[in-house]
């Protein structure tokens, strides 16, 4: 999933029989990772077990991993001359990421089609991956 940046947003993990996806079942779990390399647990986001009952909701804002650096382009110095130079500052900024990769894993039990998941924005409501149970 491809969400933007500084907006926070909801995970929700539901299961329509009410024991999540774990027990008798068989055991699953669900984690969220920032990019696509989910082998580096620095990028983990938030991780949990199929113990969450109808539902569990996770909360969390994704920062840029950039940061916007104002600079000014330094000039040589030279001896005072009879003429005066004007030297034009010029502001550079470095780019800003404004998406980020979002990668959602989830091992389910033996009845994946009682559960559901979805990422939406806590602003707007808007749902951006909804995956609906069966």
């Amino acid at each position: 999933i491809e969400l933007d940046v500084g907006v926070e947003y909801k995970f929700k993990v539901t299961d329509l029989f009410g024991d999540g996806f774990c027990c008798w079942a068989g055991s699953g779990w669900y984690a969220l990772y920032r990019g696509t390399d989910i082998e580096n647990e620095s990028k983990q986001l938030f991780y949990g077990d199929g113990e969450y009952g109808l539902e569990r909701e996770h909360n969390f804002i994704l920062e840029s991993s950039t940061t916007v650096s104002p600079t000014n382009p330094s000039a040589a110095l030279t001896a005072p001359s009879s003429h005066p130079t004007t030297l034009n500052a010029v502001t550079t900024t470095a780019p800003t990421e404004l998406t980020v990769l979002l990668d959602v894993m989830i091992t389910f039990d033996d009845s994946a089609e009682e559960t559901g998941w979805s990422v939406a924005s806590t602003l707007t409501g808007q749902v951006y991956l909804n995956p609906c149970p069966r």
